[in-house]
């Protein structure tokens, strides 16, 4: 007994190959290893979703927070070029979010400018996930394929704060 089934939609298989290699993407690190840290979802029509990597996942006062979703809010600041978002300890709320800021050209820091960008967020995202500092750069450190690396801000941070800690290696 022969079996006859359709062919596939050609446009359909494509799309389903290009997610898919995109998905990948997004599962591998600089290395083509697996990166089991990378948080996602696939909706109902197949399509996947980056979240966060999560070890980037910030938990402040029980909320789950991705850096991502905070940069997303940042990022539609008029003064903002560029940014990342990473997590310090906090003895109140476990931690809290700080914010590292490249501003666009025109734009100068200030105090005001800080306090600006955190209402943004507080207003334009969510009233927990704003920044409970920013710190302006003039440069984020970046990987050679241009991803920014928070671990480096993260590492930064904790030095400043406690010059005595012991870190991971970078």
């Amino acid at each position: 007994e022969v079996q006859i089934h359709p062919a596939p939609d050609a446009h359909a298989a494509w799309e389903a190959a290009a997610r898919a290699l995109l998905f990948r993407q997004l599962l591998l690190d600089e290395a083509d290893r697996l990166d089991i840290m990378t948080v996602g979802l696939v909706d109902a029509e197949g399509y996947f979703h980056f979240s966060a990597r999560d070890d980037d996942v910030i938990i402040m006062a029980g909320y789950r927070i991705g850096p991502f979703e905070v940069e997303s809010a940042m990022a539609t600041h008029p003064a903002v070029a560029e940014s990342a978002v990473i997590a310090v300890p906090d003895e109140v709320r476990g931690e809290v979010i700080e914010a590292f800021v490249v501003l666009r050209g025109g734009f100068s820091a200030s105090p005001e400018l800080a306090r600006d960008i955190q209402l943004w967020v507080k207003t334009r995202f969510a009233a927990h996930a704003y920044p409970r500092a920013v710190h302006f750069a003039d440069a984020l450190p970046k990987t050679p394929s241009g991803k920014i690396q928070r671990f480096v801000l993260k590492q930064q941070r904790l030095r400043e704060l406690d010059p005595g800690a012991a870190l991971l290696p970078e």
